[in-house]
């Protein structure tokens, strides 16, 4: 997680005016718009004294990569959950999360009105929470971290699926089994 968040800082200054997100309606982010959004969520986080999990309820776009950033950066841990967010899943996240922050397109709008604070730490990575459908037939939260998300990255290194200065990231429909994955 820690090097995704490296690597977004890289690019916002050594390309800022690049594409780093499309979204699926053709909205474009460069990396310095990008960066600029992840610090306000960051600053927000902080600001709010949120707990150690953050659950992400936002479709794939701009919104979700920024706040998945932008938790990243905070030193909190992600939690990806669907959106919008069932009535279910928003009754177990107390219990089996620890009752996070939520952040939707609502927060997101919020943090857009908020004035910008400049930089930031970034915080420890601690990888991120995925809700998996499971093999049981009922959904859970399983933890993946950071070193595993590094893990998975250096496999398609290995595998010659990617080379080591690609920047990988997807979230898909099945983010529960693929997640977000960065070449080191």
């Amino acid at each position: 997680m820690r090097s995704i968040v490296e690597a977004l800082d890289r690019h916002a200054v050594e390309r800022p005016r690049h594409a780093a997100v499309i979204s699926a309606d053709g909205e474009v982010m460069s990396y310095a718009a990008l960066r600029e959004r992840a610090v306000a969520v960051q600053h927000w986080i902080e600001g709010r004294g949120c707990g150690q999990t953050i659950a992400i309820s936002l479709s794939s776009g701009p919104d979700f990569w920024c706040a998945l950033l932008g938790t990243a950066r905070s030193g909190r841990v992600p939690a990806l959950v669907p959106c919008p967010l069932p009535g279910l899943v928003k009754l177990r996240m107390p219990r089996e999360l620890g009752d996070p922050t939520v952040i939707d397109a609502a927060c997101m709008d919020a943090i857009r009105a908020q004035p910008s604070a400049g930089a930031a730490r970034v915080g420890e990575a601690r990888g991120a929470i995925l809700l998996s459908s499971g093999t049981t037939g009922f959904s859970r939260f399983v933890v993946r971290s950071s070193a595993a998300i590094d893990s998975v990255a250096a496999t398609n290194v290995e595998e010659g699926l990617a080379c080591a200065e690609d920047d990988i990231a997807s979230f898909l429909p099945m983010a529960h089994a693929y997640g977000f994955e960065h070449s080191v």
